[in-house]
């Protein structure tokens, strides 16, 4: 499910998302991928994480079968272990992106320092069409892209293309369609291989300690209402069977 290739000696890992068709994160992904960011925080000589998908799309987001109530308890606090080891990761991690890459999906994309993506891209978070939010894109995504636009993505489940996010600064680069592993291989090779691996984790414990002071204020907290309030909610319920059931919901407030 997730393809693990170190490069360049075990400088730069290359985490691939693979469980076609949409690369959904299911629990045993959320665990292999946790394991992948603690191997390369671990590793003294890691320069780079790079966070990318095969086929088609990016992810269509975390399992919504796992949100149900008798199993989110489990996933939820798993899932945020995993975004919060990639902010706390003090080497520089990468994501690239094509096609959709929505809710969960996303918000591995907000865990990461960079973000590249290919024109095809459309991010978003669009949890509240299925009557819950998303407790990592809460926190992340105003620091990241500004209040204004973030409460819009979150609010209404809107998606915004690569262009769109490149003005609003979660977006380092736009990249070609064709020829997009051999740029991303080029700026590994100019921006990262020559760095010191030492002197990097420390520019990025730096550059990063008021994401992670943020992150550590909040995510208890969030991740509480969502499991101890939001849950006990009869829309929160009926939005997740809906979609399951492939239906209209029909919400009671």
């Amino acid at each position: 499910m997730v393809n693990v290739e170190e490069r360049y000696e075990g400088r730069v890992v290359v985490a691939t998302l693979d469980l076609p068709k949409g690369n959904v994160l299911t629990a045993a992904m959320i665990g292999e991928l946790t394991d992948v960011v603690s191997r390369v925080q671990e590793s003294p000589g890691a320069r780079a994480l790079v966070i990318g998908a095969e086929g088609r799309h990016f992810s269509f987001g975390a399992s919504v079968e796992e949100h149900q109530a008798d199993q989110v308890g489990d996933m939820l606090p798993a899932f945020h272990r995993l975004i919060g080891a990639l902010v706390h990761c003090d080497v520089t991690t990468v994501a690239v992106v094509q096609g959709q890459c929505l809710g969960g999906g996303f918000e591995l994309v907000l865990g990461c320092d960079l973000v590249f993506a290919l024109p095809s891209a459309r991010m978003g978070v669009p949890e509240i069409t299925l009557g819950v939010f998303p407790p990592p894109a809460s926190i992340l995504l105003p620091a990241k892209i500004g209040p204004a636009a973030a409460q819009e993505m979150i609010a209404t489940g809107a998606s915004f293309d690569a262009r769109r996010l490149r003005e609003l600064g979660l977006v380092n680069r736009v990249l070609e369609e064709e020829g997009a592993d051999d740029a991303v291989n080029a700026w590994v090779e100019k921006e990262v291989i020559p760095r010191s691996a030492a002197s990097l984790r420390f520019a990025n414990r730096a550059s990063q300690r008021a994401l992670r002071r943020l992150w550590d204020e909040d995510i208890g907290a969030v991740e509480k209402m969502y499991l101890e309030e939001l849950m006990k909610t009869p829309d929160a319920n009926e939005g997740i069977g809906a979609f399951l059931e492939k239906r209209r919901p029909r919400w009671e407030s």
